[in-house]
């Protein structure tokens, strides 16, 4: 018997057999669900085939009889690079499927992408389904975290093999669901990426601190976040942060031979250019995505921090002359930090102050497109399935999900939720002011601490905005007096 052929039909396809599709397919195969595998490249799919060993998956290098393989109606998840990649693949499936057949797309595509896709694919009587997966190479072959947008009637098809590869919460329920009509599964993996931008980014604000004014070590940094692991900490990004700083390569530990460049994808942009559409605040994740634009400068930043350090100690060339005689003395900061078990349990507080108040930022924000694009969410449910298989799983998702109305995601009204934060504000506060007179970059924490006095004060200057826009632009403004718009002859 050939290895592409298989006498029974597959429950489920996959194609794309990267490291995300390739992990996906034995997913299913180790849960006994038949599944084929494609990809144009007859060497990934031996490889695959080889490596998985399963009677339960089967490869295919031609598009066609991977088709032909699938049972009826057809259930295809596509596992290639969001953008053009995607459309090339629906242009060269369209002709082979049959209607009632599902389309899957498991990437990290553009939610409006998803929209514009299920239009065009509904004209041809085929479902298309955009569908968020968190967890990486480890939770796609173990179990993600699967989140679906759909019609309860694709759902009811799709639910069956979902359920058997997905991860679990904490009540041992499967972690997926159909969060919401067409989009809402690419909206929602969208808002968690944004929410983990800034998690990342603050416990790299922590490490800042802990290495540059305390001198802390690599192992020393590994045993503090450990331990805030088994705190209300407790969680995947800090749970592998552990892992990061105890990596060796040779003597030295890795993560000291790592640049200090940070990537991106394009997700974490994505929420921020989708807070501006909606008209909403999310400091936290937009200051975290300015924090790795500003690591991308390496050569200016190197270039700017040289001429700071020559000119605080002599004239540099290239700088105008400064009078240091009306100046303070430089002050050695090292000198006024708090001991080091003090500041470690004023960091722990500030951690889990900012981390709920991320969250609450990304909840905020899917509550506003909930009411923009109909997608009928869940609040509670996604909450859930965050808590099991996907990367921004943390135990404080527990008391988020019981937080949080099914039909609402405005958490910062709950007010044991409120309670929670307030009080970690002054440890919030500390850590921001200590970042900002030692010099150390707190983009995250300040954010945090910044954007809560915003969202809480009854009274901003922005009023005097208004009434500068009126003056130079006649835009006009409300007042507090008196219903109405209003325009005042400034001059």
């Amino acid at each position: 018997m050939s290895l592409y052929s298989r006498h029974m039909k597959s429950a489920i396809g996959i194609i794309g057999l990267g490291v995300m599709g390739a992990s996906l397919a034995q997913n299913f195969a180790n849960k006994k669900i038949q599944v084929s595998a494609y990809n144009h490249h007859k060497d990934k799919v031996d490889a695959l085939v080889k490596k998985a060993n399963s009677p339960y998956l089967v490869g295919h290098d031609i598009l066609k009889k991977f088709v032909t393989s699938l049972e009826a109606p057809r259930k295809i998840v596509l596992m290639v690079p969001a953008g053009d990649p995607v459309d090339e693949t629906i242009k060269n499936l369209r002709p082979l499927l049959s209607k009632g057949d599902i389309i899957t797309d498991g990437g990290n595509s553009f939610f409006r992408d998803t929209l514009r896709r299920t239009e065009e694919l509904n004209k041809k009587s085929i479902h298309f389904v955009g569908m968020g997966i968190s967890g990486g190479e480890k939770g796609a072959l173990e179990g993600p975290c699967i989140m679906p947008g759909t019609s309860k009637a694709v759902w009811k098809s799709l639910k069956p093999l979902l359920e058997k590869i997905a991860a679990k919460d904490f009540s041992e329920k499967p972690c997926v669901v159909n969060v919401g009509a067409s989009g809402a599964g690419h909206y929602v993996k969208m808002v968690h990426n944004g929410i983990e931008y800034a998690l990342m980014q603050l416990i790299a604000e922590s490490y800042g601190l802990l290495k540059g004014l305390y001198g802390l070590s690599n192992d020393n940094i590994a045993t503090v976040f450990e331990s805030f692991n088994d705190t209300r900490l407790g969680s995947y990004l800090m749970e592998i942060s552990v892992t990061v700083f105890q990596k060796k390569e040779g003597t030295k530990g890795l993560i000291d031979l790592i640049l200090d460049v940070s990537g991106n994808k394009g997700t974490g942009k994505w929420t921020s250019q989708e807070a501006l559409e909606l008209g909403i605040a999310l400091p936290i994740i937009t200051e975290s995505l300015f924090a790795r634009y500003v690591s991308s400068e390496k050569n200016l930043r190197v270039l700017l921090g040289k001429k700071i350090n020559k000119s605080s100690k002599s004239e540099s060339a290239d700088l105008p002359p400064r009078d240091y005689s009306a100046e303070l003395p430089p002050r050695d900061y090292s000198t006024e930090l708090p001991p080091l078990t003090v500041f470690l349990e004023m960091l722990e507080s500030a951690l889990y102050g900012a981390f709920l108040l991320a969250y609450a930022e990304g909840f905020m924000m899917l509550d506003r497109a909930n009411t923009a694009y109909k997608f009928d969410l869940d609040f509670r449910e996604v909450a859930r399935i965050w808590q099991g298989g996907c990367i921004i799983r943390a135990k404080m998702l527990k008391d988020i999900a019981k937080a949080l109305p099914r039909k609402s995601g405005m958490l910062l009204t709950d007010k044991k939720y409120l309670k929670e934060i307030i009080s970690c504000m002054e440890s919030l506060k500390n850590i921001t002011i200590t970042g900002a007179i030692t010099e150390t970059p707190t983009a995250a924490f300040s954010a945090a601490l910044n954007g809560f006095y915003g969202m809480t004060s009854t009274q901003l200057p922005s009023n005097l905005i208004q009434g500068l826009r009126d003056l130079f632009g006649a835009h006009t403004y409300q007042r507090v007096d008196k219903k109405g718009i209003f325009h005042t002859q400034w001059e």
